[in-house]
């Protein structure tokens, strides 16, 4: 029971990731997208981090863990 469980649980898991990359291209299709040069990624990734560690503390700080 619990590895059709478990099993189940990555089929959803995998339905919801295949929706998620379906809308990814879209968007490009749809032009939707940022170019970025070298800079640009760096900076675009040190947001990303930044945005990253506040939402970790913000959960840790609600949920104790």
């Amino acid at each position: 029971r619990l590895l059709q469980d478990k099993e189940h649980l990555r089929q959803l898991r995998l339905e919801e990731l295949r929706k998620e990359v379906d809308k990814g291209l879209d968007a490009l299709d749809r032009g939707q997208y940022t170019d970025l040069d070298g800079d640009g990624m760096k900076g675009h990734l040190a947001d990303v981090k930044v945005r990253g560690r506040a939402r970790l503390a913000r959960e840790k700080r609600t949920t104790g863990k």
